[in-house]
Parts: C-alpha cells; sequence; structure tokens
C-alpha cells in the first residue's frame, strides 16, 4: 500500500517540525516554583518544640481581594480547597468579611504537624498553577498573612505541671490500690 508509507513519512516530518518548533519557543516549565510560592514554602517557623505528631494544625490564610473581583476569586479558590482536601487537609472553608469586602480568610485543618508539612508538599504543577492564578486576583499577587494554630482541644492540656497526663499509664503496685 502506498497511502501507508506517505503517511509514515507525513508524520515522520510533523514530528521533526514539532520537535524543531519546541526548541525555538521555549514553553515554561509547568514544575517551577514562583518567588512568591518559594516564601510560601519554607519552612514555617515556629516557637513551641513541635513534635511530627503534634496536632492538629489549624491554618489561616489572609487574601487582599478587590470586590469587582471577588466571584472569580472564589471561584479559582474552590479548586484551590479541592487539592487541599485532596492532600490531607479537612475542614477547609473559605470566609469573606462581612466589615471589609476586600478582606478574605482561607482556613484548613491538618491532624498533625507532619502532616501539614506533607500537604504543602504535595502541591502538583497543576495545583501551583491554580493558586498562582487565585493570587493573581488579589491586590498585591502574594498572600498577606498566614497563621498556623496548634488546636488545644478540651482535656487536652493539664491543668498543673504535676498532673498526671491522661494518655500515659501508670504502672500497677500493690501500693497504689
Amino acid at each position: 500500500h502506498m497511502g501507508t508509507g506517505w503517511g509514515i513519512a507525513a508524520s515522520g516530518i510533523a514530528m521533526l517540525l514539532v520537535t524543531a518548533i519546541g526548541r525555538k519557543l521555549r514553553i515554561a516549565d509547568p514544575g517551577a516554583v514562583s518567588e512568591t510560592e518559594v516564601k510560601q514554602m519554607a519552612h514555617p517557623e515556629e516557637v513551641l518544640g513541635l513534635t511530627g505528631r503534634s496536632g492538629p494544625i489549624l491554618v489561616e490564610i489572609d487574601y487582599g481581594v478587590d470586590p469587582e473581583k471577588a466571584r472569580q476569586f472564589y471561584e479559582l479558590m474552590q479548586d484551590v480547597g479541592q487539592f487541599r482536601r485532596r492532600n490531607g487537609a479537612y475542614q477547609w472553608s473559605l470566609a469573606r468579611d462581612v466589615g471589609d469586602g476586600s478582606a478574605w480568610v482561607e482556613r484548613f485543618s491538618c491532624p498533625t504537624w507532619h502532616d501539614y508539612l506533607r500537604q504543602r508538599d504535595r502541591m502538583t504543577a497543576q495545583d501551583r498553577l491554580v493558586h498562582e492564578l487565585a493570587l493573581e486576583v488579589t491586590r498585591t499577587g502574594q498572600v498577606e498573612r498566614v497563621r498556623r494554630f496548634l488546636e488545644r482541644p478540651t482535656g487536652s492540656v493539664r491543668w498543673r505541671s504535676e498532673s498526671r497526663d491522661p494518655g500515659v499509664l501508670v504502672p500497677f503496685s500493690p501500693t497504689s490500690g
């Protein structure tokens, strides 16, 4: 069949053409990290002496968005919330300040400090692109503030330093009853 030979030759020429064009027009690396993201992804400073098992961790991220761009920001942040949950966050929410229409807060929790650090490292190139698009809608093009809290559920903190931690078992002895 002569038609098959021409098809193979044409596809070979097309591949060479695409390769040549690709070398001339460099496409940005989809895995590249912007300067803003480098700052955000830097190891978070903590002064509490956390261990990897410390948690849960509550994260609050503040954004400033012009009110006329609010819908666009909201829609992009829905995708941000989706990848945060996929990467291990829970109780994700987005809130807008009723007294200042430009102030937005993203909140989510992670079970432990290590889970939070891993969650940050699991972003794909697509996740980074979505977050970067959301940041482009903000006034400054970056996050205004990130706060990380160690949640303290009721009963998790001892009242006195000499109090026995309820999670620690004390060995039985005949004199202890």
